[in-house]
């Protein structure tokens, strides 16, 4: 005997909210404290190590276009290297000065640091203001 079984939309929007359930608590966002951000920068060779790399990176790969930079670039900044898994040079956009991004922490609880050229200091207090967290005047830290 066949059975006469559709799998409708119902049935899809029951599997999302059970998976929703199940995987729901070790997948949700924790905020960074700045506790840990400054233990972060600490452990790389602190906050001046990494102005210095950075502004050498400024000077090295400019700021007008976006560029990732890889693993080999990287061995001359190991504290910009040690800090995340993923390096980014952004240009300046619409009142967001250039900035270089570090990408750091699980994918499912995926952060940031902002390093802003530290020649341009327009636009960069709106982090502040967002809730992330100052680690220098022109660095930031996504809570």
């Amino acid at each position: 005997m066949k059975a006469n079984y559709r799998f409708g939309t119902q049935h899809i929007a029951a599997v999302i909210i059970l998976l929703g359930i199940a995987l729901g608590p070790g997948c949700s966002r924790r905020e960074v404290t700045a506790t840990e951000v400054a233990e972060m920068f600490e452990r790389v060779g602190g906050v001046e190590k990494v102005s210095k790399e950075a502004r050498a990176i400024f000077d090295r790969f400019g700021t007008n276009e976006f560029r990732f930079i890889y693993d080999q670039d990287l061995r001359e900044f190991p504290a910009i290297a040690a800090l995340g898994n993923s390096v980014g040079i952004y240009p300046k956009a619409s009142g967001v000065p250039a900035n270089i991004r570090i990408r750091f922490g699980p994918h499912a609880n995926t952060k940031f640091i902002f390093i802003y050229d530290p020649n341009e200091s327009s636009g960069v207090k709106q982090q502040a203001a967002a809730g992330f967290i100052e680690v220098t005047n022109n660095i930031f830290v996504s809570p």
